[in-house]
């Protein structure tokens, strides 16, 4: 149902079909946001814990993926006809509809019938940058805090990407980021090797 959610009152484990926004060749890209559970087989951030209450430590928005298709397949999976929506243009020029789904459910057909699956955001980490992410390293990359140094595992550039999936499939990937230390007028130096980066 539209309208029975928003980012704002979007709590932990909750997910949120957001907009729909019109793309190339007549598709559709859905924005479902999550705002993704810590837990200890996840990483647990001590520095956010121990900063509670300092707005630059929160961390706490929603993740985002999306999810395109043409109009008629993503009628068949949501129940909704995205051609009859009232679209805006938004800041950027893009064709936008507000959605607002909690907790969103798509319909699979299946040779059984029809089966509903709740949707979820998937996150996967890694080394290995796509071609938009290696022109865009300072965009891109994750970051410890929004001006923090680039994490790395093994002395390489976390990249995280995401994905919308069915939530009984999700399996998140998470790398272990390298120690990294703040050494004053120098910039981060890895705990592990020494390298110094400014």
């Amino acid at each position: 149902m539209t309208n029975s959610g928003s980012l704002a009152t979007l709590k932990p484990g909750q997910v949120l079909a957001v907009q729909a926004r019109k793309v190339a060749n007549g598709k559709i890209s859905i924005e479902i946001g999550e705002k993704i559970v810590e837990s200890a087989s996840l990483g647990i951030n001590l520095v956010k814990m121990a900063n509670k209450g300092d707005d630059r430590f929160t961390g706490g928005g929603a993740r985002r993926a999306w999810l395109t298709g043409t109009p008629e397949g993503l009628q068949e999976m949501f129940g909704i006809d995205f051609g009859s929506l009232a679209y805006d243009v938004n800041e950027r020029g893009h064709e936008i509809a507000p959605l607002n789904i909690l907790s969103p459910v798509i319909s699979i057909d299946t040779p059984a019938g029809v089966e509903q699956h709740a949707i979820c955001v998937q996150v996967t980490e890694t080394t290995e940058p796509s071609e938009w992410q290696a022109l865009n390293m300072e965009t891109a990359a994750k970051r410890r805090g929004a001006d923090g140094p680039i994490c790395q595992h093994k002395g390489h550039d976390i990249f995280a990407n995401t994905d919308v999936v069915l939530a009984s499939q999700r399996a998140h990937t998470f790398l272990e980021m390298d120690p990294a230390g703040q050494v004053a007028g120098v910039g981060s130096v890895n705990a592990d090797t020494g390298e110094i980066f400014s």
